[in-house]
């Protein structure tokens, strides 16, 4: 992912969207918000901001696709974002 994402180099103002697929690495919410993260070090960690965790937990297979913020070399921030689970239609 890293080599994907430095591909892109400084995107500025452009709007640009990823997908990425995988296991959980968190599943947190609360004040309206949830977050999911996905990938650990060394790849760069996925925060996906979304309004719903449903009943997703750690460990579970899903797709999370928004807009691509990125937060240095180690962190991607996909703020709005979507998911659903690995193998579900969205």
């Amino acid at each position: 992912m890293r080599a994907n994402l430095q591909k892109l180099g400084a995107i500025g103002d452009e709007l640009v969207t990823i997908e990425v697929v995988g296991a959980l690495t968190l599943v947190k919410s609360g004040s309206g918000l949830a977050y999911l993260g996905m990938c650990e070090a060394p790849a760069p960690r996925v925060l996906c901001v979304t309004y719903d965790a449903e009943d997703l937990k750690p460990g579970d297979r899903v797709s999370i696709s928004g807009s691509l913020a990125p937060r240095g070399p180690d962190h991607v921030l996909l703020d709005p974002c979507l998911h659903h689970r690995e193998g579900t239609p969205p």
